[in-house]
């Protein structure tokens, strides 16, 4: 079910203030968080098998292709003019709302989706979910209209769990421009692009399972957000034999979570077809 999850605001806290290229200490929660800077991650050319044909190509004209919903303060998931699009001004707090299309589920993806931030504050948030399940988590990719980027751990219980906290990127379009965001979320690698450039790859093996894909905005406590999504496809992936070389996971962090609920791992579904690519980021 498509949900509004409250976001930590001490995590939302740390952006601003990432923004603002100050080094803080946080003595609520005990962080040393730097500030967010140009540096992308450190990145190694990892050899795909990508589908040549997409599983799942969604040009959002069907009503039941993605969920839909209005929610408290305004908020909604809906879908207009060939657009799934997500508005919410978080009268409780900052938070996010999200829903998701889980008719083909897939362990091992590579997703594509054009994003637009379409008014409203720019220090917001949005992006792709993979692997989603009906526990309600994922990972998430996500991006800003100020042009800065995460990767992330969703959960409807506890928010996001941050594998990589907000940096900024040239490769992001910032405003009311447009972003075509593209994930890779293959075994436990996890890669995002933005507008054809490589930004960030992590390793995490917290949701080794198939499921769904997701699409999420929010903002802080009583932003008005509203981002417009467009023509998404999902492509089945597998790594080609080559050693993850991926920036490793964190440690755990310190902050107290909530415990999720164990669920089972099903099978991943079989894909035919399959073409070796290599990616590469771009302009390097």
């Amino acid at each position: 079910m498509a949900r509004r999850v409250l976001y930590n605001n001490t995590q939302q806290l740390v952006k601003i203030l990432m923004k603002r290229s100050i080094i803080c200490l946080l003595f609520v929660s005990l962080i040393l968080v730097a500030c967010g800077g140009d540096d992308e991650a450190d990145h190694t050319t990892r050899d795909f098998t990508i589908d040549s044909n997409a599983v799942l190509t969604l040009n959002f004209d069907d009503p039941a292709e993605f969920e839909t919903g209005i929610f408290d303060g305004d908020s909604s998931l809906a879908i207009e003019d060939g657009q799934y699009v997500i508005r919410t001004n978080n009268p409780d707090g900052a938070s996010y709302l999200w829903g998701k299309n889980d008719t083909t589920p897939l362990k091992n993806v590579v997703i594509e989706v054009q994003a637009t931030s379409n008014g409203g504050e720019k220090d917001n948030w949005f992006g792709v979910m993979c692997r989603v399940d009906d526990s309600d988590s994922g990972y998430a990719f996500l991006i800003s209209a100020d042009g800065f980027w995460a990767i992330a751990k969703a959960d409807s219980r506890r928010g996001l769990d941050f594998l990589e906290t907000w940096k900024e990127s040239k490769a992001i379009e910032t405003g009311n421009k447009s972003n075509t965001i593209q994930v890779y979320c293959v075994e436990d690698y996890l890669a995002l692009y933005v507008n054809g450039e490589f930004v960030a790859d992590r390793t995490d093996k917290s949701f080794d399972r198939v499921g769904g894909v997701g699409l999420l905005a929010g903002g802080a406590e009583d932003q008005q957000v509203e981002v417009r999504f467009d023509t998404l496809t999902v492509k089945s992936a597998s790594f080609e034999n080559k050693p993850n070389t991926a920036t490793p996971s964190p440690e755990p962090s310190n902050t107290p979570t909530a415990t999720s609920t164990t669920t089972a791992t099903p099978e991943a579904s079989p894909t035919e077809g399959l073409v070796p690519v290599t990616v590469q980021p771009i302009g390097n």
